[in-house]
This record gives C-alpha cells, structure tokens and sequence, in this order.
C-alpha cells in the first residue's frame, strides 16, 4: 500500500493523488490535521511494515491530547523521537522507498546549508552572522547588504500590535545607524544584481529548475515571495549548466536528503549563487508554470516501487 503523509490543504498531493487513481493504484492518504493510527515493528514481524511512503508536509498526527501542559509535552516530545526513528530507519534500510524530510524540516539549518554549498564549490554571497555594529559597519562599507531571517519569517503578536517581516530586506546606512552596539545575532548578506532567480525543485534523481524574472519588479526585486498578485513574475523553463546540476546533486547528496528545493540567482555576470534549501517546498506553482507534471512523475515512482515491492 502506498502512503501518503500530506496536509489537507496541500494542492501538490492532491494532484498526486489524482494521477495514483488514474493509474488505479490503492493508496492511504494521512493529513497531518487528523488523528492516524500508527504501528511499526522492529525484529520478527518486520514484513507487517509499510515500505512505499511519501512524506509531503509536517508529521503525522498520533496524539489524543488531554490538556495537561506538562504531560502533553513530554508526550510530544516522546512522540517525535519515535517519528524521526522511524523515518531514519526507512532511509536507511535500503529496502524502503521512503520520499520526505520530516526530520530535516525540523532541524533545518540555512547556515549549514550555505556552508555545504560553498564547500563543494558553489558560489554563496559573502555572508555575515554578528551581533556587532562595528562589525556591521565594517562589513557594509565593502558592499550593499540584505538580510533575512535565519529560521523562518517573523510573525509577531504582542502587547496589542502586530508585526511580520517581508521576506529579504534591503539594509541601508540610515538603518545600520539606527542600531545600538549590539544587537540580536543576526544574518547579513551581500546584496548581488540578478539577472534573474532560480527555483529548482529536486526528486531523488532529477531536478526540475525554473527561472523568476522577478529583478523588474520593485516589490519582487530582493525576494520573489512578495508576490505581485496583480502583475505576477513572468516564470519559465530553465536549463541549468551541467556543472551545476551535478553541483545541486552532490549538496542533496552531502544532506543525505532525497527530496526539495534550492533556490538560486544568476547574477548580472552570469554567476550562479546558491542562496538556500527548503527541504519541504512548494512544487506545484513550478509544475503548473513549466509543464513539467512532477506530481505524474512522483505517482510513477510510487507506482513503480509498489509494483517493486509486491514482486519480491
């Protein structure tokens, strides 16, 4: 049987799971929102495992919580160690065809991720993680800055105001003057013209790259995700160097990742810069825009491992 581990709301598994009925194949679909009940074995009863999962988004939902603060922490707690167990005995087994990130979306690192890239020989811009305005000051009179949050987009509620950030930030002199001498550690990057960006979305043993004029665009042009609804980013296919591609394969390789995004920028002077990985990205915007129907390719790797799985 294959799995399915998803949100309701995920129209990229929705699609998958329109091609698994076309093809007539048998499929369970989890969404993370719902109660699932979940068995495992470990020795004997192995064979009793399920061995063809697609983990989309978030983690599958096992506890029936009882409102206790304390207990149901450390039931959590308990909850995703076992789940991160389970998911690395899977990639590990070399039997399994288990496709997701489940333990790398929880422990994400984008600094890690820069470091990985520049180690096996992929541009980065030059980077700065301080909580110093003399370092700052020193680091911006050599270049234009941005920057950005570490972990995730901040989204605050407090004391009767509301604040969220908008993605990539444009820092200028007046806002590195504005700081005290130290500061909450923070990342700064150098600010590199594009000529246009990069979404590639990797699956196991392909990679699916499409191309974002998004430096035209004043709202888009340090980061496409500030979308312009009314007048979108013109979106198309790409094909990347091959230096590139086998580049982007040796970095999924070093995370020992089977699956997600990469975004990257080309500058004005035709350099590829790796800017970060999202090991649970979105796919379907790129699919639709660039006809590339991953959500048929990744039906038929399923399908081809269930089939895989019922002849041995």
């Amino acid at each position: 049987m294959i799995e399915i581990i998803t949100q309701k709301t995920d129209k990229s598994t929705d699609e998958i799971c329109k091609w698994l009925l076309y093809y007539n194949f048998d499929f369970k679909r989890h969404n993370v929102e719902d109660f699932t009940d979940f068995s495992f074995y470990l020795g004997a009863s192995q064979q009793k495992n399920t061995k063809n999962i697609y983990h989309r988004r978030g983690k599958l939902s096992t506890i029936r919580f009882i409102n206790d603060y304390s207990i149901d922490t450390y039931v959590r707690e308990e909850t995703n160690m076992l789940l991160k167990g389970w998911e690395k005995i899977y990639k590990n087994d070399h039997q399994s065809n288990y496709i997701g990130e489940f333990n790398e979306e929880d422990q994400h690192n984008k600094l890690y991720d820069l470091h990985i890239a520049e180690s096996l020989g992929i541009k980065i811009p030059a980077t700065l993680i301080t909580n110093s305005k003399t370092e700052l000051i020193a680091f911006a009179s050599q270049r234009k800055l941005i920057t950005k949050s570490i972990r995730r987009p901040i989204s605050l509620n407090s004391k009767g105001f509301t604040f969220s950030d908008i993605g990539t930030y444009r820092v200028k002199k007046n806002d590195i003057r504005k700081l005290k001498s130290h500061f909450s550690l923070s990342l700064f990057q150098e600010y590199i013209e594009k000529k246009y960006e990069i979404r590639a979305f990797f699956f196991k043993d392909k990679i699916f790259p499409m191309a974002i004029f998004s430096q035209k665009d004043t709202q888009t042009k340090y980061d496409y995700r500030n979308y312009n609804l009314e007048t979108p980013n013109r979106c198309e296919p790409v094909k990347l160097p091959e230096k590139i591609e086998k580049k982007i394969f040796a970095f999924f390789k070093a995370k020992n990742i089977n699956t997600g995004s990469v975004d990257l920028i080309v500058s004005a002077e035709n350099e590829f810069y790796f800017l970060e990985n999202n090991p649970q990205g979105q796919f379907n915007w790129l699919s639709e825009n660039c006809n590339y129907n991953i959500e048929k390719y990744i039906a038929e790797d399923l399908i081809k491992n269930e089939k895989k799985e019922n002849q041995d």
